[in-house]
């Protein structure tokens, strides 16, 4: 956070030492991206901190979204809503503990958010279209796990003794979360902008993984559950008493995204014209007519788009 704060500030400085800013706008943009998550289920050889070193590269997976920004001079306000599934496995591991517990899941996330954006402005040597982001954000999570050959929902189970523990409450499908990043954008010949984009994300709650107290009592959780639910509460090779440590609850669950984000500029505000979409001249994607311009073999336009 103390690095995100730095470059923040660094932004504020060089914008505001600028004489040129460019007119607001509107951008949509979409992305793609791989996903790696940090939870007490880690891939390293030791007991899971969440930190980066936590990372399991054969956990990778994948998200993919979409959003909207207003841009006024090198400040950016956006929203925005993406997919992204997280996996991790204590298989994967050789540190004792954790590779006893055997715990692994598959969750499947949906994260809505709005973001403040600043950008070095492009003027500037080597780090100019570099930008910073931060915000807040909601996420709906949902952790899964296979048991022959079947996907089963974790949260129903109340695997660490939610659905009979009366000071225990099953955690809920939506938590706040913290988004934060940056990246490097580049400008292409229509006007869009393909960015490098570098996103980090501190939930509020330890459950993504389905993992954070202790052990629950197995054989009331089958009574109550079935042999199912029982499976994931310890599918370990070791009993473990309950009460004992099962996750770490002083840290929350975190994930990271890097990939691709690509923007496309909607609407200059600054021109009456609204039927005109490109920032840096008079003409855009959407022409004075309407439609969008032509392309011909090779990809050179019948009209000169970007002056």
């Amino acid at each position: 956070m103390r690095i995100l704060t730095i470059i923040l500030l660094m932004i504020c400085g060089v914008v505001y030492a600028q004489d040129y800013t460019p007119p607001p706008h509107l951008s949509v943009k979409v992305l793609a991206s791989t996903t790696s998550f940090l939870s007490d289920l880690g891939g390293k050889n030791a007991k899971g901190s969440n930190d980066f070193l936590d990372m399991d590269l054969s956990q990778t997976r994948v998200a993919f979204g979409a959003g909207m920004q207003y841009n006024h001079g090198f400040v950016g306000l956006g929203v925005n809503c993406f997919y992204a599934r997280l996996s991790a496995d204590d298989r994967l591991t050789s540190e004792e503990f954790r590779a006893a517990r055997r715990i692994s899941v598959r969750t499947d996330i949906i994260e809505a958010n709005f973001m403040l954006e600043l950008t070095v402005p492009q003027q500037i040597p080597i780090i100019g279209d570099i930008y910073a982001n931060i915000g807040y954000g909601v996420v709906y999570f949902e952790p899964k796990a296979e048991y022959n050959g079947v996907m089963y929902k974790l949260r129903p189970f109340g695997t660490e003794g939610q659905n009979y523990l009366p000071n225990k409450d099953p955690y809920g499908h939506f938590a706040p979360v913290l988004p934060f990043g940056f990246g490097k954008k580049f400008l292409l010949e229509n006007g869009s902008k393909l960015s490098l984009d570098i996103m980090f994300r501190k939930s509020f709650t330890d459950y993504l993984d389905d993992v954070s107290t202790t052990y629950a009592d197995v054989e009331l959780i089958r009574e109550m559950d079935g042999d199912v639910a029982a499976h994931f509460a310890n599918p370990g090779f070791e009993d473990r008493r309950p009460g004992s440590g099962r996750g770490n609850p002083n840290n929350f669950d975190s994930y990271f995204l890097i990939g691709f984000r690509y923007e496309i500029p909607l609407i200059a505000l600054s021109n009456r014209n609204g039927n005109t979409t490109c920032i840096y001249s008079g003409q855009g994607w959407f022409g004075n007519s309407g439609k969008m311009p032509v392309f011909r073999k090779g990809g050179k336009t019948r009209r000169k788009i970007f002056r």
